[in-house]
Order: C-alpha cells, then sequence, then structure tokens
C-alpha cells in the first residue's frame, strides 16, 4: 500500500486516541456532577466520535500487505471499539440523576461509578495503544 495512506491510518488512529483520551479525562466531571461542567465537553465528545468513524472508514478500505501494517490495522479496530465503548459509557452516565428518590440515585450513583472505572480502564487501553504506536515508529526511525 501506497506510503502516504499508510501514514494517513497511522495519524487517523493516534487522532483517535488523543480525542478518546480528552473524553475519558472529561468525563470526571461528568461522573462526580451528572453533567458535563465543562463547556467544550460536547464538542469533545463530537470530535472523537467523528475520528474514530474516519478511522473505520478508512480500515475498511485498508488492505494489509505486511505485518506491521496487520498491526497497524488491529490497534486502529481495537481504537475504534474502544471509543465506541467510550461513547456509549459517556451517554449512559449523563443522565440527570434520580432527584428525591433515594434508591433510585443510589443505583445511579453505584451505575455511574462502575461506568467511570470502564472509563478509565477504556483510557488506560488507548493510552496503551499509542505507547505502542511510538515504540514501534522510534524503533522503525532508529
Amino acid at each position: 500500500m501506497e506510503a502516504v495512506a499508510i501514514f494517513s491510518i497511522a495519524c487517523n488512529v493516534m487522532q483517535t486516541i488523543k480525542f478518546g483520551t480528552e473524553v475519558a479525562s472529561a468525563s470526571k466531571s461528568v461522573f462526580r456532577q451528572g453533567t458535563a461542567t465543562d463547556p467544550h465537553f460536547q464538542d469533545r465528545v463530537d470530535r472523537s466520535r467523528q475520528a474514530y468513524e474516519t478511522l473505520q472508514r478508512s480500515l475498511g478500505q485498508f488492505q494489509p500487505q505486511n505485518e506491521d501494517e496487520y498491526e497497524l490495522a488491529r490497534i486502529g479496530q481495537e481504537c475504534v471499539d474502544a471509543c465506541t465503548a467510550l461513547s456509549r459509557a459517556i451517554n449512559r452516565i449523563q443522565h440527570p440523576q434520580a432527584k428525591g428518590r433515594l434508591i433510585a440515585s443510589v443505583a445511579r450513583g453505584l451505575q455511574a461509578k462502575l461506568k467511570q472505572d470502564k472509563i478509565d480502564k477504556l483510557k488506560n487501553l488507548m493510552e496503551g495503544y499509542q505507547s505502542v504506536l511510538e515504540l514501534r515508529l522510534l524503533i522503525r526511525v532508529w
């Protein structure tokens, strides 16, 4: 495959990781307060979604030719999967709390805590993918 196309996919993967980790970090306010206090939170969520949808389209056309390209495609697809799961988790914790009903509020709080733990794991997973890509790039350059 053409080097520019491969570089483009690698950039898409890194962009997806960047936006995904930004959203995961910003979700802590959503977890604590039940709503986003960051005025740019929804913009970050939208950019993350656009990045992983673009990556998914690129991967659909990508036909890896060697081991490095297969690894890039695997990491790219795993990033798409992680961002999809992240988007679902964010949507579930953004709903308003059940005010006035103690049991419903406690249940919502427990659900939000479980979702936040999942978000933290997804963020760590994406940061791991970023490390792998950066390490492979350093090895290639060296």
